[in-house]
């Protein structure tokens, strides 16, 4: 569901999730936005900045993707953002909490 907020002047909502929004939507929103909007290309590029350990600490293959959306083509931002949720993951070892709940569901 998409979500909305006024701006400041409380002239237009913004919306700040892509994630529901079809193409030509997702374009436009990174165009205002001053980006050029390409996905495969903005998700190569996302993956070309990781390093081969970040890639292999990804949630899914599905990661960069969310990101270049959520960052509304941004792509300095998607990979800043990427990178630090990698890092994020693996200081707070979620892969290791995942599978001690996956375990204690399937004993």
């Amino acid at each position: 569901q998409q979500q909305q907020r006024t701006n400041n002047n409380n002239l237009l909502p913004l919306i700040d999730d892509c994630s529901e929004l079809d193409h030509t939507r997702r374009v436009a929103i990174a165009t205002s936005h001053g980006f050029d909007y390409d996905e495969e290309q903005g998700v190569q590029s996302i993956l070309d900045a990781l390093t081969p350990h970040e890639k292999q600490h990804m949630s899914d293959e599905n990661m960069p993707l969310r990101h270049y959306r959520a960052d509304k083509g941004n792509l300095p931002q998607a990979i800043r953002k990427i990178k630090a949720t990698i890092q994020w993951r693996q200081d707070f070892n979620v892969e290791d909490i995942k599978r001690c709940f996956r375990d204690r569901n399937n004993p």
